[in-house]
């Protein structure tokens, strides 16, 4: 047995009483608290959803053929046909005009 002198046997004991002396402090600074949580007891273990808005049919993804026929015999307004085919010589014009124009621009940059 390895023999340990008076005052190691001391300092020995007065380390472990502060040890121990620090645990007992932190136990009793601890606080509990107890609580508990009690719900109804009675509440149904189901779900139930009920829409808020009716359901609607989905929009048809195809249309019958009688009306892509009559959509393509329609009565035109020769005015209006007129201010169309006008409107879209306006616009393919304007398109060949820009092109132009920023061909010269590129070539003038060369």
């Amino acid at each position: 047995m390895i023999y340990f002198g008076r005052r190691a046997r001391l300092c020995l004991l007065a380390i472990c009483s502060l040890g121990a002396s620090q645990l007992l402090v932190a136990q009793d600074n601890t606080l509990d608290l107890k609580s508990t949580f009690k719900g109804n007891q009675e509440q149904p273990k189901v779900m139930y959803i009920v829409p808020w808005q009716s359901i609607q049919a989905p929009p048809a993804s195809y249309r019958p053929v009688s009306s892509l026929i009559s959509e393509n015999f329609q009565l035109v307004d020769r005015e209006e046909f007129q201010r169309n085919v006008h409107f879209s010589d306006r616009i393919e014009q304007a398109q060949r005009d820009e092109k132009e124009r920023f061909e010269r621009y590129r070539d003038s940059l060369k």
